[in-house]
Protein backbone atom coordinates (compact mmCIF):
# COMPACT_ATOMS: atom_id res chain seq x y z
CA UNK A 1 0.00 0.00 0.00
CA UNK A 2 2.67 2.52 0.79
CA UNK A 3 4.64 1.42 -1.94
CA UNK A 4 2.12 2.27 -4.66
CA UNK A 5 1.46 5.51 -3.26
CA UNK A 6 5.21 6.22 -3.16
CA UNK A 7 5.52 4.89 -6.87
CA UNK A 8 2.13 6.77 -7.90
CA UNK A 9 3.52 9.81 -6.56
CA UNK A 10 6.96 9.73 -7.91
CA UNK A 11 7.35 12.74 -10.41
CA UNK A 12 8.26 11.64 -14.33
CA UNK A 13 11.84 12.14 -15.34
CA UNK A 14 11.61 11.03 -18.73
CA UNK A 15 10.81 14.16 -20.19
CA UNK A 16 13.87 16.32 -18.45
CA UNK A 17 17.16 17.66 -20.34
CA UNK A 18 19.95 16.61 -18.27
CA UNK A 19 22.60 18.96 -18.39
CA UNK A 20 26.12 17.84 -19.48
CA UNK A 21 28.81 17.24 -16.62
CA UNK A 22 31.98 19.31 -17.23
CA UNK A 23 35.55 17.76 -16.71
CA UNK A 24 36.29 20.79 -14.03
CA UNK A 25 39.27 22.03 -13.38
CA UNK A 26 42.51 19.88 -13.82
CA UNK A 27 44.77 20.27 -11.24
CA UNK A 28 48.35 20.04 -12.07
CA UNK A 29 49.64 18.70 -8.58
CA UNK A 30 46.49 17.66 -6.69
CA UNK A 31 46.86 17.15 -2.60
CA UNK A 32 45.52 13.73 -3.14
CA UNK A 33 46.14 11.48 -6.18
CA UNK A 34 45.25 8.04 -5.77
CA UNK A 35 48.20 7.09 -8.33
CA UNK A 36 50.42 8.06 -5.60
CA UNK A 37 52.10 5.53 -2.93
CA UNK A 38 52.10 6.05 0.62
CA UNK A 39 55.04 7.39 0.94
CA UNK A 40 54.75 9.56 -2.13
CA UNK A 41 51.44 10.79 -1.03
CA UNK A 42 52.53 11.63 3.12
CA UNK A 43 54.81 14.47 2.59
CA UNK A 44 52.47 16.05 -0.16
CA UNK A 45 49.77 15.92 2.79
CA UNK A 46 51.97 17.09 5.96
CA UNK A 47 52.58 20.15 3.72
CA UNK A 48 49.68 21.13 3.12
CA UNK A 49 48.51 20.76 7.03
CA UNK A 50 51.90 23.15 7.65
CA UNK A 51 50.63 26.27 5.78
CA UNK A 52 47.75 27.14 2.88
CA UNK A 53 50.77 28.11 0.68
CA UNK A 54 52.23 24.86 0.40
CA UNK A 55 49.54 22.84 -0.03
CA UNK A 56 50.49 23.66 -3.82
CA UNK A 57 54.38 24.65 -3.71
CA UNK A 58 55.69 21.36 -2.30
CA UNK A 59 59.16 22.32 -2.71
CA UNK A 60 59.23 25.10 -0.41
CA UNK A 61 60.36 24.55 3.26
CA UNK A 62 57.89 24.19 5.95
CA UNK A 63 58.14 27.29 8.33
CA UNK A 64 59.62 27.44 11.59
CA UNK A 65 57.87 25.62 14.44
CA UNK A 66 57.97 27.77 17.49
CA UNK A 67 59.19 25.87 20.59
CA UNK A 68 56.20 24.76 23.09
CA UNK A 69 58.53 26.84 25.93
CA UNK A 70 59.04 30.12 24.12
CA UNK A 71 56.57 32.54 24.59
CA UNK A 72 56.28 36.41 22.81
CA UNK A 73 56.03 37.70 26.05
CA UNK A 74 57.89 37.60 29.16
CA UNK A 75 55.05 37.23 31.42
CA UNK A 76 54.48 33.50 30.66
CA UNK A 77 57.73 32.96 31.64
CA UNK A 78 57.65 34.22 34.55
CA UNK A 79 54.57 32.71 35.33
CA UNK A 80 55.77 29.47 34.31
CA UNK A 81 58.77 29.75 36.77
CA UNK A 82 57.10 30.99 39.67
CA UNK A 83 54.85 27.59 39.24
CA UNK A 84 58.03 25.66 39.11
CA UNK A 85 59.45 27.11 41.88
CA UNK A 86 55.83 26.76 43.65
CA UNK A 87 56.55 22.82 43.00
CA UNK A 88 60.37 22.72 43.60
CA UNK A 89 59.32 24.27 47.06
CA UNK A 90 55.96 21.53 48.00
CA UNK A 91 58.42 19.07 46.85
CA UNK A 92 61.09 20.31 49.72
CA UNK A 93 58.00 20.28 52.10
CA UNK A 94 57.13 17.15 51.41
CA UNK A 95 60.86 15.43 51.24
CA UNK A 96 60.94 17.45 55.21
CA UNK A 97 58.14 15.76 56.27
CA UNK A 98 59.11 12.23 55.16
CA UNK A 99 62.66 12.54 56.80
CA UNK A 100 60.84 14.40 60.39
CA UNK A 101 58.26 10.63 59.56
CA UNK A 102 55.68 13.20 59.74
CA UNK A 103 52.59 10.70 58.09
CA UNK A 104 51.71 11.69 54.71
CA UNK A 105 48.29 11.16 53.36
CA UNK A 106 48.57 9.06 49.87
CA UNK A 107 47.69 11.00 46.85
CA UNK A 108 45.69 9.07 44.85
CA UNK A 109 42.94 7.88 47.44
CA UNK A 110 40.38 10.35 48.31
CA UNK A 111 39.68 10.82 52.13
CA UNK A 112 36.20 9.77 51.93
CA UNK A 113 37.57 6.08 50.53
CA UNK A 114 40.04 5.73 53.59
CA UNK A 115 37.25 6.93 55.88
CA UNK A 116 35.22 3.96 54.43
CA UNK A 117 38.34 0.96 54.31
CA UNK A 118 38.91 2.69 58.01
CA UNK A 119 34.93 2.19 58.87
CA UNK A 120 34.46 -1.02 57.71
CA UNK A 121 37.57 -2.11 59.56
CA UNK A 122 39.30 -2.94 56.15
CA UNK A 123 42.04 -0.54 57.31
CA UNK A 124 43.59 -0.30 60.82
CA UNK A 125 43.36 3.47 61.90
CA UNK A 126 47.01 3.69 62.75
CA UNK A 127 48.05 2.46 59.12
CA UNK A 128 45.79 5.37 57.84
CA UNK A 129 48.46 7.72 56.52
CA UNK A 130 50.47 5.17 55.32
CA UNK A 131 50.23 4.99 51.44
CA UNK A 132 51.97 1.69 51.27
CA UNK A 133 49.47 -0.01 53.32
CA UNK A 134 46.63 2.03 51.93
CA UNK A 135 46.85 0.54 48.42
CA UNK A 136 47.15 -3.01 49.60
CA UNK A 137 44.19 -2.38 51.41
CA UNK A 138 42.56 -1.26 48.79
CA UNK A 139 43.43 -4.01 46.17
CA UNK A 140 42.55 -6.57 48.63
CA UNK A 141 39.04 -4.83 49.26
CA UNK A 142 38.13 -4.60 45.62
CA UNK A 143 39.42 -7.95 45.27
CA UNK A 144 37.30 -9.45 47.14
CA UNK A 145 34.46 -7.07 45.86
CA UNK A 146 34.68 -8.75 42.82
CA UNK A 147 34.91 -12.45 44.32
CA UNK A 148 31.67 -11.40 45.73
CA UNK A 149 30.01 -9.72 43.09
CA UNK A 150 31.15 -11.07 39.71
CA UNK A 151 31.91 -14.58 41.33
CA UNK A 152 35.11 -15.08 40.20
Amino acid sequence: MITTRLQEDAPEFDGVEWPEPSDGDKDENPLFDSQRGYLEQLPRYKASKASPRMARANDAPPPPRRSKLSSASGGDDERRERRRARKREAMRKWRRNVREGKRIAPAPYNVDVIKYMVATDWLDRTHADDPSQVSETYFLMIKDAAKRFLRI
